[in-house]
């Protein structure tokens, strides 16, 4: 029977993701998924390696959960996400978009366009092993947010797939604002980067909590798109255990 061997830790702005790997064989397979270190389960703080770990949180709440791990598990690690980086202030670029660049990397080595679709939208290019930056945009629940502050006579809504583009009233209206003009944003910034790279055959690689906005009821994604939830969690893997094999593309 398989058992976890390893914790990859993904703390953004909102939310802490975990998952707990098993490693037969040298591949990798997802054991279990969790939201938050108190949805670990007890039996997985015998781990055969670290914990790895990303963090784009402040300082204060990285701090936090590095100390809340570290009491749990024997070792954690921040592991060097391994990519060459052709962008400036690379100190300024949040471990979460390189991580799941290095995974992206891995299943396409000649590039990739990634779109990651959580609290802030990111849409990031990497080409044969190289970082070469992206677009931050702002995430259903941020766009929610601010329309809801920002009018008086507006409302917070609950994203969904499939809304209509043509609202009939305010709610339906603001509706279609958010996720119809979501999915346009990430089509039009993938589609120009694939332009800027002279790589419009390159596939598109969406993972992220509200990615679901961006693939049903069908894709607004151009060409070869491929869906890989765990894909930061996969990068940290990777540069945390160089050698290990990802689980296939479906």
């Amino acid at each position: 029977m398989a058992q976890a061997t390893h914790l990859t830790v993904d703390q953004g702005n909102s939310t802490v993701g975990v998952v707990a790997w098993s490693i037969e064989g040298g591949r990798a397979q997802v054991f279990g998924r969790y939201m938050g270190l108190d949805a670990i389960p007890a039996e997985l703080q015998e781990l055969a390696g670290p914990v790895l770990l990303s963090s784009v949180a402040d300082h204060a709440r990285r701090s936090t959960l590095a100390e809340a791990l570290e009491l749990r598990f024997d070792a954690v690690v921040v592991p060097d996400h391994g990519l060459a980086l052709a962008i400036r202030h690379p100190e300024t670029c949040g471990l979460d978009r390189l991580f799941a660049a290095r995974a992206a990397a891995w299943l396409f080595p000649a590039g990739a366009v990634v779109v990651d679709c959580g609290t802030a939208m990111t849409v990031d290019a990497v080409r044969v092993g190289t970082f070469e930056g992206g677009a931050i945009a702002p995430g259903p629940a941020l766009l929610v947010r601010a329309l809801a502050e920002g009018g008086a006579q507006l409302h917070a809504v609950e994203p969904r797939p499939g809304v209509p583009a043509i609202g009939r009233e305010t709610r339906a209206a603001l509706e279609a604002g958010v996720v119809v003009g979501l999915r346009g944003a990430a089509r039009e910034l993938v589609l120009r980067q694939l332009a800027e790279l002279g790589l419009p055959d390159l596939p598109v690689v969406v993972t992220g909590g509200a990615r679901s906005l961006l693939l049903e009821p069908t894709t607004c994604l151009p060409g070869e798109v491929h869906e890989r939830p765990d894909l930061v969690h996969e990068g940290l893997l990777l540069a945390g255990l160089p050698g290990v094999l990802l689980p296939e593309l479906p």
